[in-house]
């Protein structure tokens, strides 16, 4: 019996499938066999089929193994490969943000993200949460020096068009009156080198996500997570550096309505806001 319990939940959870689907075409050869139910040839073709798909699951499960000798040797040597340790993919949504009460988001110019997560920057200040953003200040030289580290852009307004449409996304969401929470924003006097998002990173279950910018290059930007019980060392050193980027706007940074008066920032050369 706990024998089939296991068949049973190996089938529902879609592991060892091919040894099963194995088995069953074995025993059936057997039984059509033993009552010479089908003709000899058939019975061989099917024993070929039968060979053929433990030859499958024997491959698979090689490889399985190796894949964990690998990740075995990495663990034991104490050098992970990078392969395991950057995000091949993008590893968030908005359902990561459901229950945060403090969210922080730093980069160049968010444009990805503020779109990509606008219903999380609408809905969690009007549930009590704080949310802290940190940009790139489109009113001094800083769009130029992103313009400089980016592949096929060659106008020197590129990021200040780009940052317009988020700075007014932010006044409108900081502007209404259903908030309970809190949504800051920061505009930086250089380029950060990467870009952070940080989901309650001061509680157990925290988050901070880096993401490393290139330069000249479109790829997918090269993103780990960090985790305060496995990896305390770097996630108080990114932490803290969002403290420093946010503290690095200086006067530049406002609170609700306050973030209008960066809209100035489009309408000026200067560095006056």
């Amino acid at each position: 019996m706990k024998f089939l319990g296991k068949v049973f939940q190996d089938i529902r959870e879609g592991q060892n499938l091919e040894i099963y689907l194995t088995l069953a075409v074995a025993l059936a050869l057997l039984i059509l066999d033993v009552f010479g139910i089908v003709s000899a040839e058939a019975v061989a073709a099917g024993t070929l089929a039968t060979l053929a798909l433990l030859a499958f699951s024997t491959l698979t499960h090689r490889d399985q193994m190796a894949r964990l000798t690998q990740v075995a040797e990495q663990a034991i040597s104490g050098q992970p490969s990078a392969d395991t340790f950057f995000w091949r993919r993008k590893l968030i949504s908005e359902s990561d943000f459901e229950e945060a009460s403090f969210i922080g988001v730093a980069g160049i110019t968010l444009s990805k993200t503020i779109a990509e997560y606008q219903h999380v920057f609408k809905t969690r200040p009007v549930s009590g949460a704080h949310i802290r953003v940190v940009t790139i200040d489109p009113g001094g030289d800083t769009p130029r020096q992103a313009v400089l580290r980016s592949e096929g852009v060659i106008e020197d307004d590129f990021f200040t068009h780009l940052l317009r449409p988020n700075i007014d996304r932010l006044c409108s969401l900081g502007g209404s009156t259903e908030r309970h929470g809190t949504l800051e924003l920061g505009l930086l006097p250089y380029v950060p080198c990467f870009g952070l998002i940080l989901i309650d990173p001061d509680k157990r279950h925290g988050r901070v996500i880096v993401e490393i910018y290139q330069h000249k290059s479109s790829a997918f930007h090269p993103t780990f997570e960090l985790n305060p019980r496995r990896d305390k060392r770097w996630y108080k050193f990114f932490r803290e550096q969002f403290d420093l980027l946010w503290e690095s706007c200086g006067e530049k940074r406002g609170t609700g309505q306050e973030i209008h008066r960066f809209r100035q920032a489009f309408d000026s050369k200067n560095d006056r806001v």
